[in-house]
């Protein structure tokens, strides 16, 4: 019907594909409203799992590009992966089924799989609308048939009415497919397939694949519709719970085809809860555990930066950032699928109080691993005027009389847990998030995180006199937090490098246990008084590094690993050395070196990157173990290195100075603020270049290594001589500046307003207020990226390297979660 073309957008500077209809179809009346119709099926869907539409013309589709391979090309997938895959395609059908659309051609050949692991429906060319309310289906034509032999349903090959049960047909028998690596039907001719299809079961799967597995790809098989799941939501839910327990399932011998349908609700129930509940005896919990059941609140794409549920729970707010727009706020009822804006563009949410009054941040600015800066106002859910509270808070949350908030605020270089605002009940020189209030009001959770932008750290507790104690261990990665409705319990979202994020609950005295296992990140936000949990699933969460060079017309994207952070680039543009996160990086962090002529990254070693020596030929990179050290790592042929201990505690950056002898860091003596000091590689004291409260940030050390560029405690930069001594203000520097890197001259410097978007590069002179702007860029597709985290640029200024964090989330709420 129609003929797909890559192409490129001039107007927004990015690639697209365009689906055109075929000139034998331009004359044809049914196939020109068949066009229409998927244009129209697709346009009503937002979903991150199907295709996008950006425009629509007469004989034209603008689709988004997915860069890529279908299903049927992507090879052999692991269970756990293909179950992956399956709960991604089944979140997307339940979202056009809600939107009364039933795909109907459901197989490998119309699943794309993106380059970053995603799953993506093609091709809706054959979708018909439904009434699912009745689950009737208004037919075109009795006894017409539609589809592709190898995978329609029962009912489709009868040509009878359809609804959104075809379609898990259909998907049944692509993952049939995807474990059994032969389609579940096959024969010479499509009319033997569909015989086939109406009157036989499909072969058993191979052993490989788990009973319980077996058993949900058979009832998704099933040629009474009346048997199959209920719904595709159901399907996503049961397909997630699976992927993440399988490695404990126990064996379970798989009944006789005769009595398989018997069992089958039962089965179900147990694979949902031996997967969901990984490690815990089944029959300790049939009788008495819920089925946890979903409902996804958003349907947009973009990013959810915070949800509570409003004081009687009907409501959900959120600020979400949809798509290129700005962030906003808004408010969905939970009856509806719809979500209402609420007037605060612009807004960020912090807390909702039991009387409907909201804690906003205003000229936010999103800062690392889910930190924020912003100005606190507070304002009616109704509508109105934002009135203004306080500035520079990173978190507040109303007290659960709803009558004062604490808050974290940052000042003079250390972050403050406040309550009542500017009584300090605890700080520290890294940075706090997550604050919420227990019921009683007794107590107050956040999360606690050594490094500042970094989320690795654990969660504390602490009471209105200031007493403080430590209840889960170190994470890599902590997000969102929440008390139990009774007050008895912290659940948290929390993950080590190598797993994905799970749900723990710890009791304040210490008893730890874990309530889910999710295949994808999630980010909690809220529980609700009946036990419902609201959090937000990562559709994306990843680090992403682009490079721009002379003579090429695009950025191009420096794409490794998933989630990747720059840090260093030479001086002639040609060496990058970058920090590996997530997944991908095992234990820690791993430093990468990377030569920009085209050639793959080479890895360095373990520890987060920090500094590459003058002659490339090393690496810094910190190592946290025990206790965070300095690691030297060769570029070349030999072995790490590990440097005598600084004595210092959470170091932060390393840049060396000309002299190859030694580097400049950023790092905390026991119990104080953070501070710049030179340390020698050889060993001996560190010596300190500046007073509390200065991090570093860029290539910080001038040409002849006489002075560093520093943002202070006001986060300011200013210019601290290398050998001690006062500081220097630089004129016309701003709030919004962030230090690149010196001229080679010593007297000019390159800084970043990242204030937003674009992001704007300006050199300034240090001994005068002139300011000229030298470069400016913004994402390619700026859906979900929260902020350019670093700019790098080479000596000349001719190639620059960029990072940005791009967060795509969904939010859900699920029930049943003990």
């Amino acid at each position: 019907m129609g003929e797909v073309y890559r192409a490129t957008d001039k107007r927004l500077g990015r690639d697209v594909a365009i689906k055109a209809l075929a000139p034998h179809a331009l004359q044809d009346a049914e196939s020109r409203a068949r066009f229409e119709q998927e244009a129209r099926a697709v346009a009503a869907l937002n979903h991150p799992n199907i295709v996008a539409v950006y425009d629509v013309g007469e004989s034209y589709i603008v689709w988004e590009l997915v860069e890529g391979a279908t299903l049927k090309a992507a090879g052999p997938l692991s269970l756990r992966r293909a179950l992956e895959i399956g709960a991604q395609v089944a979140d997307a059908l339940a979202a056009a089924h809600a939107s009364g659309i039933v795909h109907r051609d459901i197989k490998p050949e119309n699943i794309m799989i993106a380059r970053d692991g995603a799953a993506k429906i093609l091709d809706f060319g054959i979708a018909k609308r439904t009434d699912l309310a009745s689950g009737t289906t208004p037919q075109t034509q009795a006894g017409f048939v539609i589809g592709t032999a190898a995978y329609m349903s029962p009912e489709q090959i009868r040509g009878e009415p359809v609804d959104h049960r075809t379609d898990i047909f259909s998907l049944g028998l692509v993952l049939y497919e995807m474990l059994a690596g032969k389609r579940a039907f096959s024969s010479e001719t499509p009319a033997e397939v569909m015989s086939a299809i109406l009157r036989e079961d499909p072969p058993e799967l191979p052993a490989t694949v788990p009973p319980p597995v077996s058993l949900l790809i058979h009832s998704c098989l099933e040629k009474d519709r009346e048997r199959r799941f209920a719904s595709a939501r159901d399907l996503a839910v049961v397909l997630r719970a699976l992927s993440t327990g399988t490695q404990t399932l126990p064996a379970l011998s798989v009944p006789p085809a005769r009595g398989r349908k018997r069992l089958l609700s039962a089965l179900w129930a147990v694979s949902i809860l031996l997967a969901a509940l990984a490690g815990v005896a089944a029959n300790r919990f049939l009788a008495q555990a819920p089925i946890p059941s979903f409902r996804q609140v958003t349907f947009q794409r973009g990013f959810v930066s915070s949800a509570r549920l409003n004081g009687d729970g009907r409501q959900v707010v959120y600020s979400a950032q949809w798509h290129a727009d700005a962030l906003d706020l808004f408010a969905a009822d939970l009856n509806a699928p719809e979500s209402r804006p609420l007037g605060y563009r612009g807004a960020h949410l912090f807390s909702v109080s039991r009387h409907d009054e909201l804690a906003l941040g205003i000229d936010v600015h999103f800062q690392g691993d889910n930190s924020q800066i912003a100005t606190l106002a507070l304002a009616p859910l109704q509508g109105g005027s934002p009135r203004i509270v306080s500035t520079n808070v990173s978190d507040a949350d109303w007290d659960p009389a709803g009558k004062d908030l604490a808050i974290i605020r940052r000042t003079d270089g250390v972050h403050r847990l406040e309550y009542p605002i500017g009584t300090v009940l605890h700080q520290t020189a890294g940075w706090l998030g997550d604050l919420r209030f227990s019921p009683r009001g007794d107590r107050i959770a956040f999360s606690e995180h050594p490094l500042d932008g970094d989320d690795r750290g654990w969660i504390a507790v602490v009471d209105r006199t200031g007493k403080q104690s430590k209840i889960s261990q170190n994470w890599e990665s902590i997000q969102g937090l929440a008390w139990s409705r009774d007050g008895k319990e912290v659940w948290y979202a929390a993950s080590q490098s190598d797993d994905t994020d799970t749900l723990y609950a710890v009791k304040p005295g210490g008893q730890h246990r874990v309530v889910a296992r999710f295949a994808s990140g999630v980010h909690l936000e809220d529980i609700a008084v009946d036990g419902r949990v609201l959090f937000a699933r990562a559709d994306e969460d990843r680090a992403e590094m682009y490079v721009r060079v002379p003579n090429e017309p695009h950025d191009r994207a420096l794409d490794w690993l998933g989630s990747s952070f720059p840090v260093n680039l030479s001086d002639d543009g040609k060496l990058l050395l970058f920090s590996q996160y997530g997944q991908a990086s095992a234990k820690d962090y791993v430093s990468y070196l990377w030569k920009l002529d085209g050639s793959a990254p080479v890895r360095l070693g373990t520890g987060d990157a920090s500094g590459l020596s003058p002659d490339g030929k090393s690496a810094l990179a910190v190592v946290s173990e025990a206790s965070q050290r300095l690691v030297l790592l060769p570029t070349g042929a030999g072995a790490a290195r590990v440097l005598p201990d600084t004595g210092l505690v959470y170091l932060q950056g390393a840049v060396w100075l000309p002299d190859g002898e030694r580097v400049l860091i950023a790092g905390n003596r026991p119990g104080r603020r953070i501070q710049l000091w030179t340390v020698r590689l050889s060993g001996g004291q560190p010596q300190p270049v500046s007073p509390e409260g200065v991090s570093i940030e860029g290539n910080a050390v001038s040409p002849d290594g006489q002075a560093a560029v520093a943002p202070g405690p006001d986060g300011l930069l200013r210019v601290y001589p290398i050998s001690g001594g006062d500081s220097r203000d630089i004129p016309g520097v701003t709030a919004a500046d962030r230090f690149i890197r010196w001229r080679q001259d010593g007297k000019r410097i390159l800084v970043a307003n990242r204030a937003g978007l674009p992001v704007r590069l300006f050199e300034m002179d240090l001994m005068s207020s002139e300011r000229k702007r030298v470069e400016e860029f913004t994402p390619a597709d700026p859906t979900g990226v929260t902020e350019i985290t670093q700019v790098l640029v080479d000596a000349a200024g001719t190639t620059i390297v960029y990072g940005q964090n791009r967060r795509i989330r969904t939010l859900q709420l699920c029930a049943g979660l003990r």
